[in-house]
């Protein structure tokens, strides 16, 4: 149901994982006592046939460990939308949000308001290089247009 579909949507948008490795996570992917903490493993990514160690925040190690089932691509679309409508947003935004969205959140939020470098959210995100990083995710929004030209402004005082 849609408790299912919101699970799988955060589980993406706090660790950046693609929707075809999303289908092989679970409990046993988390490996914890190791020196970065808690840790998502993926043995071969789907699209790079790389690995990922990826360091998990509390929340994500939360969801992960609960029980849950990821639809197919067109199932979790669909209810990804219905779920967005019944939480407020409009219907022309709700029919814009898909799978790949939850990823788009955590590299966007990521380079945006927590100051990730580009090679840092590649690593995370298991891209082979920063370029695909660049090509896909380097959207400023006006805050931080707004940051970088205030502290262009205050090296000259």
């Amino acid at each position: 149901g849609l408790l299912n579909i919101c699970q799988c949507f955060l589980i993406q948008c706090f660790t950046g994982v693609r929707y075809s490795d999303l289908e092989k996570v679970n409990k046993s992917h988390i490996l914890k006592d190791t020196p970065q903490g808690w840790v998502l493993e993926i043995k071969k990514q789907s699209k790079t046939r790389l690995p990922l160690l990826l360091p998990l925040p509390p929340l994500a190690v939360k969801l992960i460990q609960t029980s849950f089932r990821v639809p197919t691509n067109q199932v979790y679309n669909r209810e990804l939308k219905e779920l967005m409508l019944l939480i407020g947003l409009e219907p022309e935004r709700a029919a814009n949000v898909t799978t790949h969205s939850g990823r788009h959140t955590f590299a966007v939020r990521g380079l945006n308001d927590l100051g990730f470098n580009y090679d840092e959210l590649a690593e995370l995100m298991g891209h082979r290089n920063s370029n695909v990083t660049r090509k896909f995710y380097a959207k400023f929004d006006i805050r931080n247009k707004a940051s970088l030209m205030n502290r262009w402004g205050q090296f000259f005082q």
